[in-house]
């Protein structure tokens, strides 16, 4: 999941960032939010 996190572009967000581009997927009406999200980027 983390390579194709990457390949997406998603790797380099930080928990607000990566929070607005799912509800923009999935909608509004929907709580969401990460405390530490472990970027793409990152994982080996």
């Amino acid at each position: 999941m983390q390579k194709h996190a990457s390949l997406l572009g998603l790797g380099a967000m930080d928990t607000r960032g990566l929070a607005a581009e799912v509800r923009s997927k999935i909608g509004t009406d929907v709580r969401l939010a990460y405390a530490q999200p472990q970027n793409a980027r990152e994982a080996s």
